[in-house]
């Protein structure tokens, strides 16, 4: 069973996720103009490393893909003083999030939605009482999917799922569209699709659990690159190898 702490940090997540990570994709291309400094475009640009540690893993990744900045153990960076945090391979981090074009797996340099566009976040693993397994079950209720609705199969994905699952935290329609994989799967992941419309979605949020760094990975991508769900975790798993230092 479930404990009370592990619920509040999926809680803490998820909804955090949800308000600040998909708000910024839908806003994010006002601020292109802002990464054009001193006349350089940002590939012309000299860019330093970021370092810290995630679950016990150090990791080192140019901060061309960071938008933002890497979030540290301490204050939060919406408390003044966010920035006295300790910083560097040491340091324990919070989140580390990163921007790439897929497939090339370059630097996206801005939060512009774009063809190929991925942003993606690492948060500190699961305790012993969230597996990946019991990470969707959780997602699948909250989005108030019932028992009865868990049966429909999608031969091409390879994914069960629900059209017309709830998100009533979520600013725009409310409605997502769940996949999941089956809980004795190989691959556990679980895919959220949110509409800013009425007809279609418009970006999905893929999460699973890295296992090679025990830490939850969540991907914000075009609903157009579902199809893909399955190579782009493994091009980001492979991504997220490389930066171990």
């Amino acid at each position: 069973m479930f404990i009370v702490m592990p619920f509040l940090a999926l809680i803490y997540l998820y909804v955090w996720s949800a308000l600040v990570k998909s708000s910024l994709v839908v806003i994010a291309s006002s601020f292109h103009w802002f990464w054009i400094i001193d006349g350089k475009q940002p590939h012309e640009r000299t860019y330093a490393l970021a370092c810290g540690k995630l679950s016990g893993t150090v990791f080192e990744i140019s901060r061309a893909y960071m938008f933002f900045w890497p979030e540290y153990e301490g204050k939060s960076s919406w408390e003044k003083g966010f920035i006295n945090n300790k910083k560097g391979c040491d340091a324990n981090l919070v989140s580390l999030g990163f921007e790439l074009l897929w497939p090339s797996m370059e630097p996206a340099y801005s939060m512009e939605i774009r063809p190929g566009f991925i942003s993606a976040s690492l948060y500190p693993g699961p305790t012993r009482e969230v597996n990946a397994a019991s990470m969707i079950d959780f997602i699948i209720r909250q989005r108030k999917v019932s028992d009865d609705q868990r049966d429909n199969f999608d031969e091409a994905l390879g994914l069960f799922y629900e059209l017309n699952a709830t998100d009533s935290g979520y600013i725009g329609q409310g409605r997502v569209s769940l996949y999941w994989t089956d809980a004795k799967a190989a691959e556990q992941v679980i895919i959220e699709c949110k509409f800013m419309r009425e007809d279609e979605p418009y970006t999905c949020d893929q999460k699973w659990i890295n296992d090679g760094i025990g830490s939850t990975v969540s991907i914000y991508y075009q609903a157009y690159m579902v199809s893909n769900w399955k190579i782009i975790k493994r091009d980001i798993d492979q991504f997220i190898d490389v930066h171990k230092k």
